[in-house]
C-alpha cells in the first residue's frame, strides 16, 4: 500500500501494487470461505455420525459451548470472525482497486 498510495511512485508501480493487493484480497477471502465451508461440512458430518451410532452429542457450536459454560457473548466476541476478516480484506481490495484506477487515469 505504501507504493500504491505514494504520489511520487510511477504509474506502473502503483498499478502493479494495487493489482497485487487485489490478488491477495481475492486469495485470502477464497481461503477463508473455503475453510468455513469445510468446517460446516465437518460439523454436519460429525453430528450425523454421533446420532447414527447413538453416541452422546459431544459436538456443539461455539455459541452453545459458551452458553453451557455460562460465558455470554458480548461486544466484539459476538461478531462472526470470518465476516469481520472478509470485511477487512474487502477494504484492502477496494483500496487496491482505487490505486489501480488512480494509476490508469493518471491523477
Amino acid at each position: 500500500m505504501t507504493i500504491a498510495l505514494n504520489p511520487g511512485t510511477g504509474q506502473l508501480a502503483q498499478a502493479s501494487s494495487g493489482l497485487l493487493s487485489m490478488v491477495v484480497f481475492f486469495m485470502s477471502v477464497q481461503l477463508l470461505v473455503k475453510h468455513r465451508h469445510h468446517e460446516l461440512a465437518d460439523s454436519i458430518w460429525l453430528e450425523r455420525f454421533e446420532q447414527a451410532r447413538g453416541l452422546p452429542e459431544v459436538h456443539a457450536s461455539a455459541t452453545e459451548r459458551c452458553q453451557v459454560a455460562g460465558l455470554p457473548s458480548r461486544g466484539l466476541v459476538k461478531l462472526r470472525s470470518h465476516r469481520v476478516w472478509i470485511a477487512g480484506l474487502t477494504v484492502f481490495g477496494l483500496v487496491g482497486l482505487g490505486a489501480v484506477v488512480d494509476a490508469v487515469l493518471g491523477s
